[in-house]
């Protein structure tokens, strides 16, 4: 009896060893081969990243996202200015890994929603939209070319020129503008031996408010240098076709004509908030006759409305990550108040199909000048 007891306990204890030795063969394993054990090494699963897409914004709060805080409820007395600067040939968004931003045409959505408000816009570009030294490159000369004609499809008023954006010649800017090439100004970038200017010195744009009343916002705009870096420190670097004057003496003129011309005046300048500070207003004198000053320059994201000389100065974004949206508010003849943000261009902004088209035109350019002979 005892003798059957142990044979029938070895005969269970040999099933079960060959019961968990048929587990953990690989031809009885239903597991993929990349998680097997080999005499090598272990191999790890893939991992395959999850791609995901953002809930679209609901108009609410798409509204909340564009405007300032502590807006007057009342809106029939103010416009809006759209603005931006250093875009540098940038119309995709950023390849950050934790916080995607940018897209020429979820900016536009930004616009499109402001217009169905009813809002009266003024968008103006205060230069650098051209990345430096692009001209010495088939992907960011495609970049610059298809971005520009994204902003002249998105109307843009005003494109102040930067030193910059004059490296690609002008021939290169107003092709790619096409019809708005006549927006293109600039009050300092002068011919290099007549020291005329090589672009309108400035425009005024007449906006219609929704009470009824006309202001008239004049817009001027002026570029620092292009430096470079050499042993002895930065050097302006010349060019063949323009020079840049000094700024202030450029200003003098034109500012005395806006101020007659104009309600408000905006100067577009393609230098960072410190250097427009130093170099521009401050020189400018007690009355600058200037209303709104736009830093182009990045120098870090800044939401606040700078008082320098009695100016509100703002600054743009970052390779078009954000837009700036300035609300100013019209009464008794001057303004009121003054709102701004520095909206991040979000993914959860819908985009705009109309303008989606000048990304996928330049991934195509793209993708066709690296592309080897016969697959393009």
């Amino acid at each position: 009896m005892k003798n059957a007891a142990r044979f029938l306990t070895a005969l269970l204890v040999v099933a079960a060893c060959s019961l968990s030795f048929a587990v953990v063969q690989p031809g009885a394993s239903n597991v993929s081969r990349e998680t097997r054990v080999t005499s090598g090494a272990i191999t790890q699963p893939r991992v395959t990243p999850i791609q995901v897409t953002p809930a679209p914004m609901s108009d609410q709060l798409l509204d909340s996202h564009i405007f300032p805080a502590n807006m007057p409820p009342n809106r029939a007395s103010i416009f809006s200015i759209i603005y931006n600067g250093y875009r540098r040939s940038s119309l995709e968004p950023c390849g950050c890994v934790s916080h995607k931003l940018g897209g020429i045409d979820r900016e536009a959505k930004v616009i499109e929603r402001l217009t169905s408000n009813s809002i009266p816009l003024v968008k103006l570009e205060a230069g650098g939209y051209i990345r430096d030294m692009a001209a010495h490159s088939d992907g960011l000369r495609a970049a610059s070319k298809y971005l520009l004609k994204a902003l002249a499809a998105l109307d843009y008023d005003v494109f102040n020129v930067a030193a910059t954006d004059a490296e690609m010649g002008r021939s290169f800017l107003e092709e790619c503008l096409g019809s708005k090439a006549d927006r293109l100004i600039s009050a300092n970038l002068v011919d290099p031996v007549t020291s005329k200017p090589l672009f309108a010195t400035k425009r005024v744009i007449p906006v219609r408010l929704q009470n009824g009343q006309t202001v008239r916002v004049g817009v001027t705009g002026v570029t620092r240098s292009r430096v470079a870096i050499t042993p002895g420190g930065t050097q302006p670097v010349s060019s063949s076709w323009y020079a840049v004057a000094d700024p202030v003496a450029s200003l003098s003129h034109v500012l005395d004509e806006l101020e007659k011309e104009s309600d408000v005046v905006v100067l577009l300048a393609y230098m960072n908030r410190e250097a427009l500070a130093n170099d521009v207003l401050n020189r400018l004198g007690e009355n600058p006759k200037v209303d709104v000053a736009i830093a182009g320059e990045y120098l870090g994201t800044r939401n606040d409305i700078q008082n320098v000389a009695g100016v509100r100065v703002v600054s743009g974004g970052f390779e078009g990550r954000q837009v700036g949206h300035l609300v100013l508010e019209w009464r008794d003849g001057k303004i009121a108040q003054a709102f701004n943000k520095l909206v991040e261009i979000e993914q959860s902004i819908p985009p705009v199909p109309e303008i989606t088209k000048y990304i996928e035109g330049y991934l195509q350019e793209l993708k066709s000048a690296t592309a080897p002979k016969g697959e393009k």
